[in-house]
């Protein structure tokens, strides 16, 4: 594999076919930060609120409401211990092979793949995000869960890949993946 200029993505082939991986971009201190702090603050918000609300009442602390309360935030911290973990190890690995163009996103090597007939893709395309930032889709694009900067149409749909890319660096990936589809499409 070849690293590109970034270094986060690497061109290569894998049992004869062209393979580009896109690396994990690793926002380290702001993502620690979001983990470490960001899980304290809601525990502390969790059992502060619920322990004050009780108090407040006259009553002892704890009842059902505490452990629902507990267990919203629970989820909530391993929502984002999840999004620390992929921004630091998951890839992308995007394979056009025969006729079939795959794309799989894994994390320690468990993932899922997308597969797209390559007779079927048209307007490969560097893109960026363009949506309502407020909406699930724009805040999944955001923490880098969903999206992507490379896009093509494919069975009446947009997909995209390449998540969190720069425009150069998805540039980069078009200008590679171009060629590679137009033979195959020459073959089928």
């Amino acid at each position: 594999m070849r690293p590109d200029v970034s270094g986060r993505i690497a061109f290569g082939s894998r049992n004869g076919n062209f393979e580009i991986i896109v690396g994990p971009r690793r926002h380290w201190r702001s993502g620690t930060f979001l983990l470490v702090g960001g899980g304290t603050v809601l525990l502390v918000l969790a059992v502060g609120v619920t322990v004050f609300a009780d108090v407040l009442r006259g009553r002892l602390p704890g009842g059902p409401f505490i452990g629902l309360w507990l267990i919203f935030w629970f989820g909530a911290f391993l929502f984002f211990t999840y999004v620390w973990v992929w921004t630091g190890w998951g890839r992308e690995i995007v394979t056009p092979a025969a006729d079939l163009l795959t794309v799989r996103r894994e994390l320690f090597g468990l993932g899922r793949t997308d597969t797209f007939l390559t007779a079927d893709i048209r307007n490969l395309r560097a893109a960026g995000f363009f949506g309502d930032p407020w909406a699930w889709t724009g805040q999944l694009h955001f923490l880098g869960l969903a999206g992507g900067n490379v896009a093509f149409d494919s069975a009446g749909s947009v997909h995209r890949f390449g998540i969190l890319l720069s425009e150069d660096e998805a540039c980069q990936i078009v200008e590679k993946l171009t060629p590679c589809l137009r033979s195959l499409k020459a073959r089928a």
